[in-house]
């Protein structure tokens, strides 16, 4: 095992079980927080990631729930699986949603690249990555993406990010959103223009019982982690998005989530979701950042 997977590992063992004082990291935090002022509707950047075949077939039944409530979402993608399905993606952009660039083949997924890892790439590997998927979108679907994802957010620290936005800059994208919040660097805002000119990064919300872990479906309903599980025995899909959309809410916020379609297309999850942040919170897919 590399050096730096040893120190990979430890980070997340004590930031997986540092998760177990979140009463106090979170009081912290709020007290760091500037008083926000006014009560307008916040901005929620919700999105989805599109890993492997089962999310890609639950598409129907997720664009109709996101219709009937008149919310455009942003869609993590792989060239890979837009080849394979290109009409299932297609659809997304017809219903007026953006895709996002997930690699191409999306390293160290069990499904279509098990065995292959981003952070062991070469700066030239992992740039053919981004640019392949950047042709596939363009070729297949004449769309061409503004914005990047990365593959498995807990090897973001072995990640040259400042490498990555020179990349994305040459490609001509414009923001990245690959950075939980305790990843970004202190005294930034949530949104931030990076290093690189021109490349501004969205950092993902973290869960409001898990400081240390993305809000996101996987480890609510499916991480076998056991501080992950014992916490969302209680605090369910519906009671966990209604405290984060509450507390950025108070704090003038904006909210930024990404979850996993095969979670919710079999329940009513996502529908409590919208239906109670509707009342706090406007939609929007990143690029609308940018229109302003």
């Amino acid at each position: 095992m590399r050096p730096g997977s040893i120190a990979l590992l430890a980070r997340k063992g004590i930031m997986g079980y540092s998760n177990l004082f979140y009463p106090v990291i979170n009081a912290w935090r709020a007290s760091q927080r500037p008083k926000a002022e006014g009560h307008k509707k916040i901005p929620f950047y919700i999105s989805f990631d599109l890993d492997y075949s089962r999310d890609i077939k639950s598409l129907p039944l997720l664009l109709d729930k996101l219709s009937r409530y008149n919310v455009k979402a942003s869609f993590a993608c792989i060239g890979k699986f837009i080849e394979m399905y290109p009409d299932e993606h297609r659809a997304l952009l017809t219903q007026g949603h953006e895709i996002v660039n997930h690699t191409y083949s999306h390293p160290d997924n069990d499904e279509i690249n098990p065995h292959s890892f981003f952070t062991r790439m070469s700066q030239n590997e992992q740039e053919e990555e981004i640019r392949k998927m950047q042709e596939v979108c363009q070729t297949l679907l004449g769309y061409t993406p503004i914005g990047f994802r990365l593959p498995h957010f807990g090897t973001v620290i072995l990640v040259d990010m400042p490498n990555l936005y020179r990349q994305l800059k040459r490609l001509g994208m414009v923001y990245d959103t690959s950075l939980l919040k305790f990843n970004i660097p202190r005294g930034f805002p949530d949104i931030y223009e990076t290093e690189v000119p021109g490349i501004t990064e969205f950092s993902v919300s973290t869960c409001p019982y898990h400081p240390f872990a993305a809000c996101d479906s996987w480890h609510i309903f499916r991480a076998d982690r056991a501080v992950y599980r014992v916490i969302h025995r209680w605090k369910t899909f519906e009671a966990t998005f209604r405290r984060i959309v509450e507390d950025c809410f108070h704090r003038q916020e904006m909210i930024n989530v990404y979850l996993d379609p095969m979670d919710l297309v079999t329940n009513d999850a996502l529908d409590k979701l919208l239906e109670h942040a509707l009342g706090y919170c406007e939609f929007h897919p990143y690029r609308d950042y940018f229109k302003t």
